[in-house]
Formats: C-alpha cells, sequence, structure tokens
C-alpha cells in the first residue's frame, strides 16, 4: 500500500467516514514510499525517538559530529544551531526552523548512541563529543 502525505491522509480519512485513526497513526504515514524513515533513539528517560528520513538525518548527524568539540567546554545548542545551519543545504531544509528541529531529534539520537555527551551541571546544557 503506498503511502501518502499527512493531508491527503486526512483528506480520504473525512471522505471514509466511518474510518477514525489517531493523530499518531496518521503521523506514521506522512513519509511516501520512495524515502526511506528511521527510528531515532532518545536519551530521556520516558521519551520516545521520532522518525526521520535518511535523507535529512545523515547531513544534520555529519554537521553535529563536525561542529562539536571534544573539549570540556562544549557546545550549547543556540551555538550548535548555528554551527549545523552553516555547514547543510537550505535546499534540503528550507523552512524556518527545521534545522534546529533536527539537530535537536539528532543531538538525542547521538546521545543515546554515546557519541556525543550532556556537560553535567551545567546551565544552559551544553553538549560535547566523547573522547
Amino acid at each position: 500500500m503506498k503511502r501518502l502525505g499527512l493531508i491527503s491522509t486526512y483528506a480520504v480519512l473525512r471522505e471514509n467516514r466511518g474510518l477514525a485513526l489517531s493523530i499518531r497513526q496518521l503521523q506514521s504515514t506522512k513519509f511516501n514510499s520512495q524515502e526511506k524513515a528511521m527510528k531515532t533513539k532518545n536519551v530521556n528517560k520516558g521519551s520516545r525517538g521520532f522518525a526521520v528520513t535518511a535523507e535529512k538525518y545523515e547531513p544534520i548527524r555529519k554537521a553535529i559530529l563536525a561542529s562539536i568539540p571534544r573539549s570540556q567546554d562544549g557546545m550549547s545548542f543556540k551555538e550548535l544551531v548555528a554551527a549545523v545551519k552553516g555547514r547543510v543545504s537550505e535546499e534540503l531544509f528550507p523552512k524556518r526552523g527545521s534545522v534546529a528541529w533536527y539537530t535537536k531529534v539528532v543531538q538525542l539520537d547521538l546521545e543515546a548512541k554515546g557519541q556525543i555527551e550532556r556537560i553535567p551541571g551545567v546551565k544552559p546544557q551544553r553538549v560535547r563529543r566523547v573522547r
């Protein structure tokens, strides 16, 4: 079965009024069949990861790993987003705020995989590469 976009799926559901799906089920149909979705991990307890396409995950992951220092000081999230924006294509992320959202999703995934870590006891939160 071909997956439709979220809006198209909603239109189909409205036509078939007897069919009721939750928002989560609608969100799972977001990617079309040509895009390969992957599930990220989340380091926060009680939180699940997100489904993102590899097409968007990989450039953000590479930009994060290239931007975050291994030093004790690390980097704040605001600094990280600015650094990642400079390293990824605007064509791939045309929506405002999109880079920040993907940066956070990939940051949480990389933390869960042990590639980066939060610096404990520091506010605002800062992250660094694991040695």
